[in-house]
């Protein structure tokens, strides 16, 4: 090969070579095709989705700033309500007899005093008589002691007699005494007995007028919760008639298990929710706290609470929440605001006004609508708390968008 054919051919592959090279530049210099402005690459690598002030308020996106607070725990307990023992009469007698009227029934409303039954008691007539026939021995005694003592001072009686009369005049007294307090047991009031007594006063052949009727009262304000005779029915002596309880004040009775003893304090707020009243909650405070069921392993706790409508009803099944606080603070978000990405948990943090940032976060212990974050936040960081779900779709959105 002559050096002229040399030099042709050298510089045939230097042109080849030159357009080569300048083609792979035009391609490699070719701008990419622009990004959606609803995400783009952030510095760091993480993905920025931006919102301006129409989306977000369309989105109902809610942004808060994080800060360590003590948070609540919620326990749910169930129970049933009851009685207020402590407002509760068992109306009974304490002599036997007949039921001769029932004056109430179930649901009645009745006031300290009013009277419930009628009985027809024949051991109440035979103390009636009993009373009254030491009633006039009484002023039969009393009358010979008044004239001893005119007597004795007009010499016209001995001492001796005197005091025999008068000691005779001292135990009608007490035999009298005895008779009235007879009828106190057997429930008769001051006003039968003042009636009984003047009765025989105003009765010259000292007879007086015995009735064998009893009233049973009410002894507190309250409603007719149970009836237990019925007319004519014979009753024995201190068997419950009726009961009458104060509905206005009830008991609630929750089992708590003894995982969540160390929880529950005597004074502590819980919220009850009867099962037959949706939506309908009442407040009250624990008051006392049971021992252990060994079966059961769960211990009975007593909570007190306001029934001014008088909706709860006695057997009714509730569900209460008792409100637990921790024992040191935290860092809680609200649980819509931790969102599941890739695999991950992610809050969107606020980079800037309308931009947001998925940061991946720790989750530790749960709270009443609130989470906590053990890490990937710091006390003074603002996040979208409402509103997360829709920056998780446009960064979802975006990411299918590059893929294709």
């Amino acid at each position: 090969m002559t050096r002229s054919t040399r030099k042709k051919i050298a510089r045939i592959t230097l042109t080849g070579t030159l357009a080569v090279a300048l083609g792979m530049g035009l391609a490699c210099s070719k701008a990419p095709p622009d990004k959606p402005k609803a995400a783009r690459t952030g510095d760091a690598g993480q993905r920025i989705v931006t919102l301006d002030a129409g989306r977000m308020k369309a989105a109902g996106i809610q942004i808060i700033t994080v800060r360590e607070v003590l948070p609540v725990r919620e326990v749910g307990l169930t129970g049933s309500a009851a009685y207020d023992e402590t407002r509760t009469a068992r109306i009974s007698s304490r002599i036997s007899g007949r039921v001769l009227t029932l004056l109430k029934d179930f649901g009645s409303h009745v006031r300290r005093g009013d009277v419930l039954c009628i009985l027809d008691s024949p051991d109440l007539g035979e103390a009636q008589a009993e009373y009254l026939s030491r009633l006039a021995e009484y002023r039969v005694v009393k009358k010979s002691a008044q004239r001893a003592r005119r007597l004795v001072e007009q010499k016209a009686i001995s001492q001796g007699e005197y005091l025999e009369r008068d000691g005779a005049l001292l135990r009608a007294e007490a035999t009298l005494a005895f008779a009235e307090n007879r009828l106190h047991l057997f429930d008769m009031g001051e006003e039968g007995i003042r009636r009984l007594r003047e009765s025989l006063r105003n009765d010259p052949a000292l007879h007086g007028v015995v009735s064998p009727k009893l009233a049973v009262r009410s002894p507190i304000d309250g409603t007719v919760t149970r009836l237990e005779v019925s007319t004519g029915e014979v009753v024995d002596r201190l068997q419950t008639l009726l009961v009458v309880s104060d509905l206005s004040r009830m008991w609630a009775w929750l089992d708590v298990y003894e995982k969540d003893l160390g929880s529950v304090r005597r004074g502590q707020p819980v919220e009850i929710e009867p099962q037959a009243l949706p939506g309908t909650v009442f407040r009250g405070e624990i008051d006392f706290i049971g021992e252990v069921e060994p079966r059961t392993r769960a211990a009975r706790v007593r909570v007190r609470l306001a029934n001014p409508e008088r909706r709860l009803l006695p057997g009714m099944f509730v569900r209460a929440t008792l409100h637990v606080p921790a024992l040191k603070e935290a860092l809680v978000v609200p649980r819509e605001a931790v969102q599941q990405l890739e695999g991950r948990k992610v809050v969107f943090l606020e980079t800037g006004e309308g931009r947001f940032c998925p940061v991946d976060v720790r989750l530790g212990e749960a709270f009443d609508g609130q989470v906590e974050i053990a890490g990937g936040l710091s006390n003074g960081d603002r996040i979208a708390a409402r509103g997360a779900f829709t920056l998780k779709g446009e960064l979802l959105k975006e990411q299918l968008g590059e893929e294709e």
